[in-house]
């Protein structure tokens, strides 16, 4: 045998048994001491190390699932439903991806399913729980948890699962009727089923908009909003007046020094038209959604004011020959950007090589975005002080 095929085979032999071990204290810190931020990362340097590790690649779907960020969730499931169809792992992986669907139904097949193969896989049980939470069957959510507790040694294993936004909570007692021989007999069982009818509505309504991101729709709606307004005030649907973009919010430097602080902000929410308007709507969507969905509503609407702000200051201070004020979100655009950028270069060691591709499709996108902010050299630094803040933001704000 060649000395050298022994040497490697040893080195691989000893990287994989390295994986090994990160993986099981994965398990041990998401399935035992409940840390799945933690429990991700031990996840991440398996995968760095040998990258088909099923368990792993599972590790990091649900340890994912519990903090909430399903893009990654789903990344890792599909490895597991790839690398190891029709398996244990691959039911706990569909299952995970039917709850990020909101397909409470399919899920629990697949988790019955799961139990049916390892009655006492502790994990397919607590994600039966959940799942029958979100259905609102918190009776036998109770059995469910009930059995992982056992099984688990006494252990809590709700914080593994996101957590669940109910509706108006249903009568726990049922309303009493009138005696049967009352003149004006009363029945309760009309009203309480319309009762019931009504409020399932709600859930299903409920859950139908959970997930969605509600900070980037607000932010779409509300440009969408001051838009129409500018437009009925300039009676124009293409070429706003001057005046109505100065009633409506335009940055200009000299009213802002006057005090019109305020401009800071609303002329980010502005378009002078349709297409501007289309442009920064989808750029904020298909941009904000992930980030919103790894930061979180709050942080998310933060960084795109911050970084709106700071744009929209650097502006005061540039050269403007033609002595127009400015609208738009190109610096708030960038920081949400930036935010994405951040997170995936600083802390893709925490979240495996799922997220390289997307790292790739972001240097990309700011390659090509660069060449057409060079034209404007206003609008190119605006657009860099929005995504320098973003790239600090997204380090300090981290979830993780």
């Amino acid at each position: 045998m060649n000395p050298a095929d022994d040497t490697q085979s040893v080195t691989q032999s000893e990287r994989d048994e390295q994986a090994k071990e990160y993986t099981e204290r994965g398990k041990e810190l998401l399935l035992h001491e409940i840390k799945p931020i933690e429990a991700a990362a031990e996840f991440s340097r398996a995968l760095q190390i040998a990258p088909n590790v099923i368990d792993a690649h599972m590790g990091m779907a649900q340890a994912n699932f519990a903090l909430g960020i399903f893009q990654v969730t789903s990344t890792a499931a599909d490895y597991v439903l790839r690398l190891a169809p029709n398996t244990l792992n691959a039911d706990i992986a569909q299952a995970l991806l039917y709850c990020i669907a909101k397909e409470y139904p399919e899920a629990l097949k697949s988790t019955e399913a799961a139990v049916a193969k390892e009655p006492g896989y502790v994990y397919a049980h607590a994600l039966r729980g959940y799942i029958y939470r979100c259905m609102r069957q918190d009776y036998d959510a109770s059995l469910a948890e009930s059995r992982a507790a056992r099984q688990s040694g006494g252990l809590d294993l709700r914080p593994l699962f996101p957590k669940i936004i109910y509706a108006e909570p249903l009568l726990s007692m049922p309303v009493p009727s009138a005696p049967r021989d009352s003149v004006n007999q009363f029945k309760p069982v009309a009203t309480n089923g319309a009762m019931r009818t009504f409020r399932r509505q709600k859930v299903r309504v409920a859950f139908s908009i959970r997930g969605l991101p509600a900070g980037t729709i607000s932010i779409i709606a509300l440009m969408t909003f001051l838009f129409l307004i500018q437009t009925a005030q300039s009676g124009s649907f293409t070429s706003p007046t001057s005046g109505s973009l100065v009633n409506a919010g335009l940055l200009d430097g000299g009213l802002v020094m006057q005090g019109q602080i305020w401009r800071l902000v609303t002329s980010i929410f502005l378009s002078t038209d349709p297409i501007s308007l289309l442009f920064s709507a989808l750029s904020i969507y298909f941009i904000g959604s992930s980030v919103e969905r790894i930061y979180g509503s709050v942080r998310f609407i933060s960084v795109f004011l911050i970084a709106g702000i700071v744009g929209n200051v650097i502006y005061m201070f540039l050269p403007n020959p033609m002595g127009y004020g400015f609208i738009g979100a190109i610096a708030a655009l960038a920081g949400i950007f930036g935010v994405l950028g951040g997170f995936l270069i600083f802390f893709r060691s925490h979240i495996g090589p799922a997220l390289n591709g997307m790292l790739m499709q972001w240097v990309f996108w700011l390659i090509l975005n660069a060449f057409f902010l060079i034209s404007n050299p206003v609008s190119g630094i605006m657009a860099l002080s929005g995504l320098a803040v973003g790239i600090i933001l997204g380090i300090v704000l981290s979830p993780i």
